[in-house]
C-alpha cells in the first residue's frame, strides 16, 4: 500500500518505483483490467467501450500507473501519464472499430458464389477432359488399349463426388446410345453421321465409353462420411437411390433366369421385362438419347410409340433368344411373336423378371 506519509518530493520517485514494480509482474491482462476500472471510477461505465480495443502494449503503462493510484498514490503525481495513456488506447480503439465497421460492409457488400454455378463450373471441368479423351481416340482410333486413358484413375485422383459421378453418367451416356444405335444401324442419320470410323474403331469407341460410364456409376453409388457433430450435406441422387423401391423377381426357377442388377436400367436405351405370372414380354424403348429411368415402381423416359407388350406362345424360347440375341435381332423376334401387340404400362410388380437392358 501506499505510504501515505511520503513527502510530495519524493513521491513521483516512489510512484515511478510502484510503476516498475507492477509493470514486470503483472500480466497484459491484469494491467489492462486496471486501466478499465480507472476509467469506470473516473469516467463513468459507459466510457469503458471507448477504452476496450486499444493495443495491448498501450496498457502497460498506464495500467501500471492506474494500479499505483487504487492503492493510494495521489492522482496529480501520475495524472499526466495515465492521461497521455488513455488518448493513445482511446485512438486505437476507434480506429480499430472503424476498421470493423469497413470490414463489415466489404463482406456484406462481396459478391454471393452461386452454388449452382460453381457446381456447374466444376462439373463442365470435368466434361471438358473425358471429352478431349474420346474426341483424341476419335482422332487416333488406333491407339493401343494400354495407353487409352485410364478413366478409373482419374475418378480417384480426382476425388470425384457421387453428385459429380451422376452427371458425368447423365452427359456421356446419350453420346454411348447413339453410338450404339448407330453400330445396329437403326437410325439412318446416326449411321450417316458416323459412317466415317470403321466397324472395329467404331466397336474400339463404344468400349472405351462404356467403361467411363461403369467407373461413373461405381463412384455415384459412393457415400462421403461426415464427421460427428458437422451438418450433413444433401444426400446426390444416385442409381441405387433411384431403383431402391422398384419391385422384382430375382429369380425364376422354372426358366433358369436371374434378374439382372435394376442401376442398368439408368440410361439404357432399350429395357425387356418378362412377367413370370401372365407370360407377357414388355419391351421399352427410350424416347431420347438421355435413355431409361425409374420412379417408384414405374420406368420412366420411354417411348410410347415405340414402347410394347406382347403374350408369349412359347416364353422358354423368346427369353432365351432375347437373353443372348444382339439389340437389333432381341427387337426382331420380339415384333415378330404372333400374338396381340398391347400399349405399354410404367408399372412393375414382383413377378417381372429384368431380362436385358441395351
Amino acid at each position: 500500500m501506499w505510504d501515505t506519509n511520503t513527502p510530495a518530493d519524493d513521491a513521483p520517485f516512489r510512484a515511478v518505483s510502484y510503476m516498475y514494480r507492477y509493470r514486470c509482474n503483472s500480466t497484459r491482462k491484469q494491467l489492462k483490467r486496471w486501466t478499465l476500472d480507472y476509467i469506470k471510477e473516473t469516467l463513468g461505465a459507459k466510457a469503458v467501450k471507448d477504452y476496450q480495443n486499444g493495443k495491448k502494449y498501450d496498457y502497460e503503462e498506464v495500467g501500471a500507473a492506474c494500479r499505483t493510484v487504487e492503492i493510494g498514490c495521489p492522482v496529480g503525481v501520475l495524472k499526466d501519464r495515465i492521461d497521455k495513456g488513455l488518448k493513445q488506447i482511446k485512438r486505437d480503439t476507434l480506429a480499430t472499430r472503424e476498421r470493423s465497421i469497413e470490414s463489415a460492409k466489404n463482406l456484406k457488400n462481396k459478391p454471393k458464389i452461386d452454388p449452382k454455378e460453381k457446381f456447374d463450373y466444376q462439373l463442365s471441368e470435368y466434361m471438358h477432359k473425358i471429352n478431349s479423351e474420346i474426341d483424341k481416340l476419335v482422332e487416333f482410333p488406333k491407339i493401343k488399349k494400354k495407353d487409352w486413358f485410364n478413366s478409373e484413375q482419374w475418378f480417384k485422383s480426382q476425388n470425384i463426388r457421387p453428385e459429380f459421378a451422376v452427371e458425368i453418367m447423365n452427359n456421356v451416356n446419350p453420346t454411348l446410345n447413339e453410338l450404339k444405335e448407330a453400330l445396329e444401324g437403326e437410325c439412318e442419320q446416326l449411321v450417316e453421321a458416323y459412317d466415317f470410323l470403321k466397324r472395329r474403331y467404331h466397336t474400339r469407341l463404344i468400349e472405351f465409353i462404356t467403361e467411363i460410364v461403369e467407373v461413373a456409376k461405381k463412384y455415384s453409388n459412393r457415400r462421403i462420411l461426415t464427421k460427428a457433430g458437422k451438418r450433413k450435406k444433401k444426400k446426390s441422387t444416385t442409381p441405387a437411390m433411384i431403383v431402391k423401391k422398384l419391385p422384382y423377381l430375382e429369380k425364376f426357377d422354372d426358366f433358369n433366369l436371374t434378374s439382372i442388377d435394376p442401376k442398368e436400367i439408368i440410361g439404357a436405351s432399350t429395357l425387356y421385362v418378362y412377367n413370370t405370372v401372365s407370360r407377357l414380354i414388355c419391351l421399352y424403348v427410350a424416347s431420347s438419347t438421355q435413355g431409361l429411368s425409374v420412379k417408384g415402381a414405374s420406368i420412366t423416359g420411354y417411348d410410347k410409340g415405340k414402347s410394347l407388350i406382347k403374350k408369349l406362345r412359347n416364353p422358354k424360347h423368346s427369353v432365351f433368344m432375347v437373353q443372348k440375341s444382339i439389340k437389333k435381332y432381341a427387337l426382331e423376334h420380339v415384333k415378330d411373336v404372333k400374338t396381340v401387340e398391347k400399349s405399354i404400362r410404367p408399372r412393375l410388380n414382383k413377378n417381372c423378371i429384368i431380362l436385358k437392358v441395351f
